[in-house]
């Protein structure tokens, strides 16, 4: 009998402040999500940063991006999407592309607890 636990699903989100600042179904709509957002930020497997107006321009600005990381013997996965579709990457090559766009954005968003603070004030006076 194997006794091994599961590795613990883990999510690591990247938003633009436009995305928290949109509305769609409403200003009632968007304080939900928003609480939402602070909900599951307090999972310890729940990482979100919103990346800043103020970061300008960055190396993934004309599209959205995740990097999927599987079971151990289960090679990572890139995924892009574009006006065209979704793209599903996995060479080396565009897998350290997307991880190098990834670490971009890590540097310019807002930290975690500034993201969460943030998110908060958002949702309290209005987005």
């Amino acid at each position: 009998m194997c006794t091994a636990s599961p590795r613990r699903f883990g999510l690591h989100a990247i938003l633009s402040e436009a995305a928290v600042h949109t509305e769609v179904g409403g200003p009632e709509v968007l304080r939900e999500q928003l609480d939402h957002l602070v909900t599951m930020s307090r999972l310890p497997n729940v990482t979100i940063q919103v990346l800043r107006f103020e970061a300008g321009a960055h190396l993934a600005v004309s599209s959205g991006l995740a990097m999927l990381a599987f079971e151990q013997d289960e090679p990572p996965l890139g995924y892009v999407e574009t006006l065209a579709g979704e793209l599903f990457l996995e060479s080396a090559r565009d897998l350290a592309r997307l991880t190098d766009a990834y670490d971009n954005l890590k540097t310019l968003a807002r930290s975690p607890a500034d993201s969460v603070k943030f998110i908060k004030e958002l949702s309290k006076h209005g987005a």
